[in-house]
């Protein structure tokens, strides 16, 4: 089965850039590469796969770039035909910035190399300036609601999901069937070898050794050490989803300084753990501008660090599950400098603003149980910035006889 960024991937072949895949680990990129490899040979390319993991082959490359290319047919390739070369896990070289600068530089014309990398705290830091121009950046998370009945087997229910998007009025008789399935994917998130395991036990088992290898592997990428203070990091953020965070706060519950817990918060961004939004704001007096707010990646792995994996409907905080999913759906759309938050020094917020640019943009305010009536701060956002049309979004909307979050489910899909 493939995800939707195969396709991507597929388009950009014939560009001059090298394509960069990156996202969180054991979401599909190796097995995308795999894909990939296939449809090339299929069309009869010259096609390698390397991975950066096989510590000979790494310490082959960190002598000298183009020593990659020496486990590769290139140089015997005939005059004027293209190598396509798969890099898995590009960012266990010792300078990725460096090695593709390098070979785009040398070879493009002859060289087209397509790679990935999980931990995008090191692409982050030394894929800098020296590779403008040359790469193409294709960002990932885990499985989507769309990509989720598909791996699931039920892409019958894919138009239905497609029609409610496309006709938020519409009734459809599967409405009970797609509410089920997408507490579930609430529950347990969009890891693929999660969805792919057959009982609820399983995928709790799961879930917990892909957490746990999470946390081990980018914490050892990134340099910091206690892996216990990482997990109690992460389940503080995670028992706060949709909050303001407060480092300091944290900080001073964990017993570490300042500096170690923005330390923290950026490993777990950047190893696509979480992700934070920044205040909205134009009035620097009445606007609060500091403090973002934190929501993760994937839900499955947010209940597995509070180990809680019953039924959002059945739980105190599904509100914060739903405003969780609600964030992943416009993450999956929309870059991190357009996402953002609204909170006044009254307390009046909303949770979610779009800012297509400065002048115009859209927000969402998200309840489970609710009717679409505005409270008073959702009114003052709404008088103060009309350019920016705000929509009340709940699980069930008494005002109508649909589940209102299946209307917007499919209408962000990747793709």
């Amino acid at each position: 089965m493939e995800r939707w960024y195969v396709r991507k991937l597929k388009e950009g072949l014939e560009t001059k850039h090298f394509i960069i895949l990156v996202g969180p680990r054991q979401t599909g990129k190796t097995t995308a590469l795999t894909q990939l490899n296939q449809y090339l040979k299929a069309e009869g390319k010259a096609v390698a796969y390397i991975n950066l993991e096989n510590p000979l082959v790494l310490q082959e490359v960190n002598k000298h770039p183009e020593h990659l290319l020496n486990y590769t047919d290139f140089f015997r390739l005939p005059e004027g035909e293209k190598l396509f070369l798969l890099v898995d896990e590009v960012q266990y070289a010792a300078d990725p910035s460096n090695l593709l600068k390098f070979l785009y530089d040398e070879y493009h014309d002859r060289l087209k190399i397509i790679a990935t990398g999980s931990s995008s705290f090191y692409i982050d830091r030394k894929f800098g300036d020296s590779m403008m121009g040359r790469k193409r950046l294709v960002q990932s998370g885990t499985l989507n609601f769309t990509e989720f009945l598909h791996f699931s087997g039920n892409d019958a229910l894919m138009d239905e999901l497609d029609k409610l998007a496309q006709n938020p009025q519409y009734r459809s008789l599967q409405e009970p069937k797609l509410k089920n399935l997408l507490e579930q994917y609430l529950t347990y998130g969009g890891y693929p070898e999660v969805v792919l395991a057959t009982d609820e036990k399983e995928k709790q088992m799961v879930l917990q050794g892909i957490g746990t290898s999470i946390i081990k592997k980018d914490l050892l990428d990134s340099g910091l050490t206690d892996d216990l203070k990482f997990a109690q990091f992460l389940r503080l953020l995670a028992g706060e989803t949709g909050k303001q965070t407060n480092l300091n706060s944290i900080s001073k519950s964990l017993k570490i300084n300042n500096k170690k817990a923005e330390e923290m918060m950026y490993v777990a961004r950047k190893s696509f753990i979480i992700e934070t939004i920044s205040p909205f704001f134009r009035n620097f007096r009445k606007e609060l501008t500091k403090m973002p707010k934190a929501y993760f990646i994937d839900s499955g792995l947010r209940n597995f660090l509070i180990n809680d994996f019953r039924r959002p409907s059945l739980r105190q905080d599904k509100g914060e599950v739903l405003e969780n999913y609600v964030f992943r759906l416009l993450w999956d759309s929309y870059s991190t400098d357009q996402l953002h938050h609204w909170r006044t020094a009254d307390q009046y917020e909303v949770d979610f603003v779009i800012e297509n640019n400065r002048e115009k943009g859209m927000a969402w305010e998200v309840k489970w149980d609710g009717e679409t009536s505005l409270s008073s701060g959702q009114k003052k956002f709404a008088e103060t910035y009309e350019n920016f049309p705000l929509k009340k979004l709940c699980w069930q909307n008494p005002d109508a006889n649909s589940i209102e979050i299946l209307s917007v489910a499919g209408g962000t899909k990747q793709g």
